[in-house]
Protein backbone atom coordinates (compact mmCIF):
# COMPACT_ATOMS: atom_id res chain seq x y z
CA UNK A 1 0.00 0.00 0.00
CA UNK A 2 3.14 2.38 0.66
CA UNK A 3 4.02 2.45 -3.18
CA UNK A 4 0.52 3.19 -3.60
CA UNK A 5 0.11 5.96 -1.75
CA UNK A 6 3.23 7.22 -2.31
CA UNK A 7 2.95 7.48 -6.05
CA UNK A 8 -0.42 9.10 -5.42
CA UNK A 9 0.77 11.53 -2.41
CA UNK A 10 4.29 13.46 -2.93
CA UNK A 11 5.12 14.06 0.83
CA UNK A 12 7.14 16.70 -0.57
CA UNK A 13 4.09 19.14 -1.21
CA UNK A 14 3.72 19.13 2.85
CA UNK A 15 7.03 20.84 3.39
CA UNK A 16 6.86 24.16 3.87
CA UNK A 17 9.96 26.52 5.22
CA UNK A 18 11.66 23.49 6.11
CA UNK A 19 9.19 21.74 8.31
CA UNK A 20 6.68 18.85 7.39
CA UNK A 21 3.16 18.88 8.34
CA UNK A 22 2.22 15.59 9.39
CA UNK A 23 -1.22 16.68 10.34
CA UNK A 24 -1.94 17.60 6.60
CA UNK A 25 -0.35 14.57 5.17
CA UNK A 26 -1.97 12.15 7.64
CA UNK A 27 -5.61 13.89 6.17
CA UNK A 28 -4.63 13.73 2.72
CA UNK A 29 -3.71 9.94 2.96
CA UNK A 30 -6.55 8.93 5.09
CA UNK A 31 -9.24 10.88 2.66
CA UNK A 32 -7.12 8.84 -0.59
CA UNK A 33 -7.95 5.42 1.32
CA UNK A 34 -11.55 6.35 1.69
CA UNK A 35 -11.64 6.80 -1.53
CA UNK A 36 -10.45 3.07 -2.29
CA UNK A 37 -13.27 1.85 0.21
CA UNK A 38 -16.12 0.34 -1.54
CA UNK A 39 -19.42 2.37 -0.37
CA UNK A 40 -21.61 0.20 1.61
CA UNK A 41 -24.07 -1.48 -0.25
CA UNK A 42 -22.23 -1.31 -3.81
CA UNK A 43 -20.95 -3.96 -5.63
CA UNK A 44 -17.07 -4.48 -6.06
CA UNK A 45 -15.60 -4.83 -9.65
CA UNK A 46 -12.64 -6.03 -10.50
CA UNK A 47 -10.80 -4.70 -14.00
CA UNK A 48 -8.80 -6.53 -15.73
CA UNK A 49 -7.87 -9.56 -18.45
CA UNK A 50 -7.93 -12.80 -18.78
CA UNK A 51 -6.71 -15.43 -20.50
CA UNK A 52 -9.51 -17.32 -22.16
CA UNK A 53 -8.32 -20.31 -24.06
CA UNK A 54 -9.57 -21.97 -26.42
CA UNK A 55 -8.58 -25.23 -25.48
CA UNK A 56 -9.44 -27.13 -22.40
CA UNK A 57 -6.01 -27.94 -20.87
CA UNK A 58 -5.44 -30.52 -23.58
CA UNK A 59 -2.05 -31.33 -24.83
CA UNK A 60 -2.15 -29.56 -28.06
CA UNK A 61 -3.03 -25.98 -26.39
CA UNK A 62 -0.16 -26.61 -23.65
CA UNK A 63 2.28 -27.34 -26.06
CA UNK A 64 0.34 -24.25 -28.09
CA UNK A 65 1.41 -22.00 -24.89
CA UNK A 66 4.71 -23.56 -24.68
CA UNK A 67 5.51 -22.25 -27.96
CA UNK A 68 4.40 -18.91 -27.53
CA UNK A 69 6.13 -18.81 -23.83
CA UNK A 70 9.83 -19.61 -25.91
CA UNK A 71 8.81 -17.35 -28.66
CA UNK A 72 8.73 -14.15 -26.39
CA UNK A 73 11.52 -15.36 -23.94
CA UNK A 74 13.88 -16.01 -27.01
CA UNK A 75 12.58 -12.17 -27.71
CA UNK A 76 14.21 -11.03 -25.15
CA UNK A 77 17.16 -13.26 -25.12
CA UNK A 78 16.36 -16.02 -22.54
CA UNK A 79 14.68 -18.18 -24.41
CA UNK A 80 15.79 -21.86 -25.36
CA UNK A 81 16.40 -22.60 -29.30
CA UNK A 82 13.78 -25.50 -28.92
CA UNK A 83 10.25 -24.32 -30.53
Amino acid sequence: MFAKIRRLVNHNEFVKDGQFDSETFRVTVDTELKDWEPEEGSETQIYGFGNVSKGNGDEDSSKQEDVIVNRLLRHIGQGTDKA
